[in-house]
């Protein structure tokens, strides 16, 4: 049941969900509910630690709603009372937290310390990184029409940042950039290779994910002469969409056919 107070604590964080998760293992929170938006995001989390109500959500750009940025500044200190004080500070510390003042017995009879919890600074996903290195916004006006960022993400601090990142890239000689070391292909090798190819383009039209997204011709190369190759393309969601199915084509136990003018995985006995 929800007890909200006259006056309830409301925090912006990057990740609500995590951040939830966090204070449950670190101070003994319960989780009471939450509000999803159709976007993934959350609007709503309502944590207790102890008689303490705490309201989380996910942050909002668009609305000017960014939670604390990296470490540099402290935003937000709160203070738990407890009975058995160094016992919950080693909970907190085995979760993760750091401590920024170690516990001492202060002038007015308490023990008292102070803990950094979790960071809150923003991450982007590895798919939303892939995004913007293929599409190089130079402009937030571009930026803000990559798919994967949230929207309204362009006019966060982080938007100029990134426009200004990609702009030294694209300054950059490139014959100063670092070249993988590619693996000598045989002929077989590099038919394996166009195989390949024409399987992550029909992935990528099937699921409207942009092939370069899913895998890069290197990822490619080293699948083909290597099925444990540290490639992303054989891991996490990628694995799942592309990987699996890659290998098997490798192995023979996938074909690739042509269906009423369209190519088809066909699964072979």
């Amino acid at each position: 049941m929800t007890t909200i107070e006259a006056t309830t604590t409301h925090l912006i964080v990057s990740d609500a969900a995590a951040a939830s998760a966090w204070y449950q293992r670190a101070f003994d929170a319960h989780e009471l509910n939450r509000v999803t938006l159709p976007d993934g995001r959350l609007i709503h989390v309502e944590v207790h630690i102890g008689p303490v109500a705490l309201m989380l959500a996910d942050e909002f750009p668009e609305h000017g709603a960014l939670g604390p940025q990296g470490d540099a500044v402290l935003t937000n200190v709160f203070y738990l009372h407890t009975d058995d004080v160094d016992a919950l500070w080693q909970r907190a510390i085995d979760a993760g937290a750091t401590a920024t003042r170690p516990l001492t017995d202060v002038f007015w009879g308490e023990r008292e310390g102070q803990l950094r919890d979790i960071p809150r600074s923003r991450v982007l996903k590895d798919d939303v990184i892939a995004d913007i290195a293929v599409h190089a916004p130079t402009t937030l006006e571009k930026l803000k029409h990559l798919r994967s960022l949230p929207k309204g993400f362009e006019r966060s601090r982080w938007g100029e940042a990134i426009v200004a990142a990609v702009a030294r890239g694209l300054e950059r000689d490139p014959k100063t950039l670092p070249r993988p070391a590619r693996m000598p292909q045989s002929a077989n090798g590099l038919a394996s290779v166009e195989l390949l190819k024409v399987l992550l383009r029909m992935i990528s039209e099937r699921h409207h994910v942009a092939a370069k997204v899913i895998a890069t011709v290197d990822d490619l190369e080293r699948i083909a002469g290597d099925d444990h190759a540290d490639v992303a393309a054989l891991s996490g969601w990628r694995r799942e969409l592309f990987g699996e199915k890659a290998l098997a084509l490798k192995h023979g136990k996938l074909a690739l056919a042509i269906e009423k003018g369209k190519v088809a995985a066909v699964e072979r006995g």
